[in-house]
């Protein structure tokens, strides 16, 4: 079972106190992709370094179902293709 409150927890502390840094991976620098391999290896699991392989290791879901800490697969460029991740925290 996936802790999703604490990597929503850490997912927020990590904005309040860190600063994005391209490619960042932490612990006080982070990118997208990087923010969510970081909390999620608190929790004991492994992401991939990419935003498309991520979001391959999950299945979709529509977001009135998404709970904080959930994966959010974003693809910015309308190409085809995850190009961003985040971490849901709420609708609105």
């Amino acid at each position: 079972l996936i802790d999703y409150q604490s990597v929503f927890e850490c997912a927020q502390s990590k904005i309040e106190n860190s600063k994005y840094a391209k490619n960042g991976r932490g612990p006080n620098t982070f990118d997208s992709i990087g923010l969510a391999i970081y909390c999620y290896h608190t929790i004991g699991i492994a992401l991939p370094n990419s935003a498309g392989q991520i979001c391959q290791m999950g299945s979709a879901i529509k977001i009135e179902d998404a709970i904080p800490g959930d994966i959010v697969c974003i693809d910015f460029e309308l190409a085809g293709s995850v190009n961003h991740v985040g971490i849901f925290a709420e609708i609105g």
